[in-house]
């Protein structure tokens, strides 16, 4: 045995070292790998690198280094990487999905391999999320996936304006091209479809004003939108009859308003003749001269006189007519203002004119009495007295009513003016 040790040498101990790793391998010892000859050679040959005498081998051995006939991963972890055929349903070592799809159900998942592995899905790895088919439902918003394909999920998926979706944090300010397809609300400072200053006062100066609407909106008024005039709050001095305006509460927008008799304002075409309450404005002291005349005329009246050789029986009271007193007042103050002395007006009117002028509607006999200079009612009826015509019309038993007026003016001839026009 030892002469064969020295005769064979380095063969030997090759032999015995197979003899070692095991010793039922079976194998016809030869001198050199010869792959195909069907024999399971020892110097090298496994059924790695050479599968056609792989089953000359008999005899698999976990952690040989080699995937044997009936080795398979399930049943030898160890020699697994060795054993990589694709389609067999196992998932060698360093097969992978990319280089076998077949077999890539059996690899356990490798989250950051850029591809999508049983199991993987967005959830549970994002890096290799894209690889994944988008699953409706699972609330990822996958690869492709949008609110229109996936209602579902569309509060997952960023936003896209203009994709005629309202999606997530989309509104009609960020992306007014979808602003449609937003439910409106009320109070969020933005003016959304159907939105109007009627249905939401709230959101209504966010809103383009529309002329017309019966709605006072932003930055309309009257002069830019005189169809919705009358909703807008007036606003003095802009020089528009707003709503609600009169000469007395805005004296700059007097002019544009048309004239409202009664409102206490003399304005536009009004005068003491259509509009008495509003441009007639007599000085208290002048009505009380005018009272104390009425109360001594009555008195005059109340008993028989004589008046230039003429007897006049006592006649009844006269009462104070707002119209005669009317037409009295202004003639007065007119003959004042303009220093004359006469029945007829410098206009050319008569007496009879501007009692009509006045409104009165009474009957005839009708006279006038005039008089200046005197500043008491005592001393204006003195003068009248001593005049046989202003006498006789102070008796006359036809007149029923009478109008007084006194009107003054220091820079005029006789500066005080008096009038008296009776009437029935």
């Amino acid at each position: 045995m030892r002469g064969t040790l020295r005769h064979l040498g380095g063969g030997l101990a090759m032999a015995l070292l197979v003899g070692l790793v095991g010793s039922t391998v079976g194998c016809k010892e030869k001198n050199a790998t010869q792959c195909g000859d069907n024999l399971c050679n020892s110097i090298g040959e496994t059924c790695y690198n050479c599968p056609n005498d792989c089953g000359a081998c008999v005899g698999d051995i976990c952690g040989d280094g080699t995937c044997g006939v009936t080795e398979y991963c399930d049943t030898c972890r160890a020699d697994c990487g060795l054993c990589a055929d694709c389609g067999d349903g196992i998932c060698a070592v360093n097969e992978v999905c990319a280089s076998c799809p077949e077999d890539c159900g059996a690899c356990p998942a490798s989250c950051g391999d850029a591809v999508c592995s049983v199991q993987e899905s967005c959830v549970f790895c994002a890096p290799d999320c894209g690889q994944c088919r988008p699953i409706c439902g699972d609330q990822i918003c996958g690869v492709g996936e949008s609110c229109e394909i996936c209602p579902a999920d569309c509060g997952s998926c960023g936003a896209v304006c203009g994709d005629s979706q309202c999606e997530s944090g989309e509104d009609c300010t960020s992306c007014p091209v979808d602003c449609g397809s937003c439910n409106t609300v009320c109070g969020n400072s933005q003016c959304e479809s159907g939105e109007d200053c009627t249905s939401c006062p709230a959101d209504c100066g966010t809103c383009g004003a529309v002329c017309g609407n019966s709605q006072c909106e932003s930055g309309e008024d009257c002069t830019s939108c005189p169809a919705d005039c009358g909703a807008c709050p007036p606003t003095c001095g802009d020089g528009t009859c707003d709503a609600g305006e009169v000469c007395d509460v805005c004296v700059a927008d007097c002019g544009s308003c048309p004239p409202v008799c009664g409102d206490d304002v003399c304005e536009g075409d009004e005068d003491v003749y259509n509009c008495l309450n509003d441009c007639y404005d007599w000085p208290a002291a002048s009505a009380a001269l005018e009272q104390q005349i009425l109360d001594q005329l009555n008195v005059f009246r109340s008993q028989s006189q004589v008046c230039g050789g003429t007897s006049y029986p006592a006649v009844g009271p006269l009462t104070m007519n707002a119209e005669l007193r009317l037409a009295a007042r202004l003639h007065s103050q007119d003959m004042a203002d303009q220093s004359f002395f006469d029945h007829d007006s410098l206009d050319g009117r008569t007496f009879m004119d501007r009692i009509n002028d006045a409104g009165f509607t009474g009957g005839c006999p009708c006279g006038e009495n005039i008089a200046a200079g005197s500043s008491t009612a005592s001393a204006t009826m003195t003068q009248w007295i001593n005049s046989p015509g202003h006498c006789a019309n102070m008796m006359g038993s036809g007149f029923t009513t009478v109008g007084i007026g006194y009107g003054y003016n220091g820079s005029s001839t006789y500066g005080h003016y008096w009038t008296q026009d009776f009437g029935n």
